[in-house]
């Protein structure tokens, strides 16, 4: 009984704290979004990293880009780099492509244009909204664009093996009740197998589930925007509505953790999902 009163307390605890560290993070990050709005962007590009997406549509759309002796003439980069103020790294991948096109129709233009006026119309909303991109994030080379154009990723064989593995120690959590001491030694040998297991695993798979990470975080940040309570943001934003009802289907089978690991509860959920297995249980499910 004693195990299980030292679960309980541990479980409650890190609710708590997890709870008030998202608290404190957030009310942060929009007291930094709000200071910085306006400013020139001081961080550092990464263009090896942020020409992904780029090259990889490029190869669809040649004879609407800019080639890259124009490009660079007209020192195309300096530009880019004095109004990146993206949040996301699918963001600031899309704008350096945008920037390649060839002027676009319109109707294209004028869209544009009118998202900008109601954004610049709308600052409490434009925070809530660019809080909401911040849950995405940047993250380089995180592989996603050549997980968007290359869908040839193979499933690890023998999945149900990880599931049984993964809700092993939940199983032997449940036989403390019986007896302890012996549940209680099968919970720490199944975790340390776990770890063992993922160690292995992990290599062959990690390219792909950063990609699924990634695309996770997406998926999260594109929800939350079509459920944003805006009906003019809403009129606004409908193609990307439109585009996520085609993906929120695989939303729970992609889930992951939606902030960067900067903190040391990011850290210690890491921890947990590698003793229970969920990223390769999760890998398989996307594939």
């Amino acid at each position: 009984m004693e195990l299980i009163y030292f679960f309980s307390i541990l479980a409650i605890g890190f609710i708590v704290v997890t709870i008030y560290d998202v608290y404190k993070s957030k009310k942060r990050l929009r007291k930094r979004i709000i200071e910085n709005f306006g400013q020139i962007p001081s961080f550092i590009s990464n263009f090896e990293s942020i020409k992904a997406y780029h090259l990889e549509a490029s190869k669809y759309e040649k004879h609407r880009l800019i080639d890259d002796i124009t490009w660079h003439d007209l020192e195309m980069d300096e530009v880019y780099k004095r109004i990146n103020n993206t949040s996301t790294s699918v963001g600031e991948e899309y704008l350096y492509h945008v920037l390649h096109q060839c002027p676009l129709g319109v109707d294209s233009i004028k869209r544009r244009e009118s998202l900008i006026e109601w954004l610049e119309q709308h600052p409490d909303e434009r925070v809530d909204i660019q809080v909401i991109l911040e849950g995405c994030g940047k993250e380089d080379y995180n592989n996603f664009s050549h997980y968007l154009f290359h869908s040839e990723h193979k499933r690890i064989p023998f999945s149900f093996v990880f599931t049984v593995l993964g809700n092993l120690p939940w199983v032997f959590i449940l036989g403390l009740l019986i007896n302890p001491n012996i549940f209680g030694a099968l919970i720490l040998l199944s975790l340390v197998l776990n770890m063992l297991v993922n160690y292995i695993f992990s290599k062959r798979i990690t390219p792909q589930l950063q990609s699924i990470r990634y695309f996770s975080k997406i998926l999260w940040c594109a929800g939350k925007l079509s459920n944003y309570k805006s009906q003019e943001f809403q009129n606004e934003i409908k193609p990307l509505s439109s585009s996520y009802n085609v993906f929120k289907t695989l939303k729970n089978k992609t889930s992951a953790l939606v902030q960067k690991k900067t903190t040391e509860i990011d850290i210690l959920v890491e921890y947990v999902q590698i003793l229970f297995l969920r990223n390769i249980r999760k890998y398989n499910k996307t594939m």
